[in-house]
């Protein structure tokens, strides 16, 4: 199954069926790339939740065949892409210049929220597996120092931290 952002919103809103949530996490464990994908798609997610409309959200399903009113469908598109252009060239400049802002990419912090319902594997950095349970919220670095590796949870979370580890982890 090919990971679109279709399908990553889709998920986001809750609407992915088991498999597509089983191919989405197995395509979040093959690389590390694909987890930046799966973090910029939620940003702009997120962003577009934030930003649009309520009317734009709100949308009644009900309608006698099922589709959005041709107006709406094209102000939320519309909204999509503006976000998405935001979204393209701010990770274009963050691209540009991310060589020289390594080390600042520690302070950089990535928020995560499972809905209702719903469970999460995160890879973290440093190659810990984090199971997040149905409605949990954590907060980690995209990076982790040399010093320390802190998270911040609210919720349900299994840890599963590789043995080669030296660190020590601390609440």
């Amino acid at each position: 199954m090919t990971i679109t952002e279709d399908l990553l919103f889709k998920y986001f809103r809750g609407k992915a069926s088991r498999d597509e949530k089983i191919a989405i996490s197995h395509w979040l464990g093959e690389s590390k790339e694909n987890r930046m994908k799966f973090r910029e798609a939620s940003d702009l997610y997120e962003q577009f939740i934030m930003t649009a409309p309520a009317d734009m959200l709100d949308y009644d399903n009900s309608s006698q065949d099922g589709e959005m009113p041709q107006k709406k469908s094209w102000r939320i598109w519309r909204a999509v892409a503006d976000i998405a252009a935001v979204a393209a060239v701010t990770a274009g400049i963050w691209l540009a210049i991310d060589h020289r802002y390594e080390n600042k990419m520690e302070d950089s912090m990535v928020t995560v929220e499972i809905p209702t319902g719903h469970r999460m594997d995160i890879i973290l950095a440093d190659g810990t597996t984090v199971k997040l349970n149905s409605g949990a919220r954590m907060q980690y670095p995209q990076s982790f120092s040399s010093s320390s590796r802190e998270v911040y949870l609210d919720g349900e979370a299994f840890f599963d931290v590789p043995t080669k580890s030296r660190s020590c982890w601390t609440s």
